[in-house]
C-alpha cells in the first residue's frame, strides 16, 4: 500500500470515527467524507468501487454508499433545514417521496400563479365552436333564447370542493352543503338547453372530506349518494341511466396520499381514493334520437369494452390547470352518448379538454370556464 493510499484510509478513519463519537458536527463530517469517497470512486473507474471497499474501508460498502448519498444530496439536505445527519439519512430513505412532495409543490405554485394572472378574454357572439368566459349560470341563461333545445350531452367535471386554486372568482373550500347545493344550480338550466333524450354527464369525486367528523355524521360525505338523491327528488325530468367507476391505474396511487386513518393498526383504518364516478342522467327519455341523420362512430370492439362498468385509465395531470380529466374519458363518453354533429356543453370546461375532443371527433361544442387564463389556454390549444 503506497504513502498516499494510507493517508486516504487514515483520513477516511478519522472521519468515519468522529461521526461515531460526535454526533454535533457528524452531518458536516459525513458530506466531508462521502466527498472523498466519491472523489476515490471516481478515480478507481468503473466497476472497480465496491472491491475496493469490501477490502479497504474500516466499514461496509453500504455504509460508504450511504456517505456518498449524502453528498449528492447536500443541496437538498439544506434546502430542508436538516442540520442533524439522522434527519438526512431519514430524508434519503424516503428521498423519492421527497422529491415528488417538492415537484408537486412546485407545480402547484406555477399553477397558482397561472390563475391569478389578470388576463382580459373576449367573448364571441356566438355560441357554435365556441369558448365563452363567465359564471356558467349566468352564460346559460343567456343561452336559453337560441340555444333551447339544442344540446344532445352535458359532459363536465365540476370542482371537486378540495381546495384547488381555481383563481380568485371560485372558493374550492364551501361547507359540504353549500357545495351540494352549487353542484346542483345548473340543472334548470341543462333542462331548458337539453334535447330530449339529452343526458347530463358528470365526473365526480368519490367523495368529500368532513372536516367535522369529530361532531357526528360519516367519516367523510358520500357525494355520490347525496347527489344522485338530490337530483332525482329536485329534478324529477332527469332520470339516472348509469353510473362508471374510474379507476386511475397506478399513477393515481398517489404515495404522499398518508390518509389510512390508523396506520397498520385496526384501530380505525380507511381507504384511499383511487377512483371517481361518472354519472349520467338522461333529460325525459332513455332514447336519443338521430335527429340530424349524423354517424355513429363507435366500433363493435369499443362498444363492447367501454360498456363495462370499470375503466382503467390512467391519470397524468401535469398541466397548468390543477385538475383536468384524460381525454381518453372524454373521447369514450361522446362516442358513446352522441352522434357526429351534436351539441356539447362543459359549463366548467377548464383548459377546454372537452372541447378538443369534441372537435377532434365532429361533434359541435361549447365551452364555459369561468376564469379568463384557462379560456385563452383553451382556445390555444383548440386553434392548435
Amino acid at each position: 500500500m503506497t504513502k498516499k493510499e494510507k493517508d486516504l484510509l487514515s483520513r477516511i478513519q478519522k472521519l468515519h470515527s468522529e461521526i461515531i463519537k460526535n454526533t454535533k458536527n457528524s452531518l458536516n463530517r459525513a458530506i466531508r467524507l462521502g466527498t472523498i469517497l466519491d472523489t476515490q470512486k471516481k478515480n478507481l473507474g468503473h466497476g472497480n468501487f465496491t472491491r475496493w471497499a469490501n477490502s479497504s474501508l474500516p466499514f461496509s460498502e453500504r455504509t460508504g454508499q450511504r456517505y456518498m448519498s449524502v453528498f449528492h444530496h447536500k443541496d437538498d439536505i439544506k434546502q430542508a433545514n436538516i442540520t442533524s445527519l439522522y434527519e438526512a439519512y431519514k430524508l434519503l430513505s424516503n428521498y423519492g417521496s421527497y422529491a415528488m412532495t417538492r415537484k408537486r409543490e412546485e407545480m402547484k405554485q406555477r399553477r397558482r400563479d397561472f390563475a391569478a394572472q389578470e388576463t382580459k378574454f373576449q367573448n364571441p357572439r356566438t355560441w357554435e365552436n365556441k369558448v365563452i368566459c363567465g359564471d356558467c349560470l349566468s352564460i346559460m341563461e343567456k343561452m336559453i333564447k337560441k340555444m333551447s333545445g339544442k344540446y344532445s350531452c352535458v359532459i363536465t367535471s365540476p370542482p371537486y370542493n378540495a381546495n384547488f386554486d381555481y383563481g380568485k372568482k371560485y372558493n374550492d373550500s364551501l361547507p359540504y352543503e353549500d357545495y351540494l347545493e352549487w353542484l346542483l344550480k345548473p340543472f334548470p338550466y341543462y333542462s331548458k338547453l337539453l334535447r330530449t333524450g339529452g343526458r347530463v354527464i358528470y365526473n365526480i369525486g368519490a367523495m368529500v372530506q368532513n372536516n367535522n367528523r369529530n361532531e357526528g355524521g360519516d367519516y367523510n360525505h358520500q357525494l355520490i349518494t347525496d347527489l344522485t338523491y338530490r337530483v332525482r327528488n329536485d329534478f324529477p325530468e332527469f332520470k339516472h341511466l348509469t353510473t362508471y367507476i374510474w379507476d386511475k391505474g397506478n399513477k393515481g396511487k398517489n404515495p404522499l396520499n398518508c390518509r389510512w386513518g390508523s396506520f397498520c393498526s385496526p384501530e380505525s383504518p380507511v381507504s384511499r381514493i383511487n377512483h371517481e364516478y361518472i354519472v349520467i342522467w338522461c333529460k325525459d327519455s332513455f332514447i336519443l334520437e338521430n335527429e340530424t341523420g349524423g354517424e355513429i362512430d363507435i366500433t363493435e370492439d369499443e362498444f363492447k369494452e367501454w360498456t363495462w362498468s370499470i375503466w382503467t385509465i390512467t391519470s397524468n395531470n401535469v398541466g397548468i390547470h390543477p385538475c383536468t380529466y384524460p381525454r381518453e374519458l372524454v373521447k369514450r363518453l361522446i362516442k358513446l352518448y352522441t352522434y357526429k354533429n351534436d351539441f356539447v356543453l362543459d359549463p366548467f370546461s377548464g383548459i377546454g379538454t372537452t372541447g378538443i375532443v369534441a372537435q377532434s371527433l365532429k361533434r359541435k361544442y361549447t365551452c364555459i370556464e369561468i376564469n379568463p387564463n384557462y379560456c385563452q389556454e383553451a382556445k390555444k390549444k383548440l386553434k392548435d
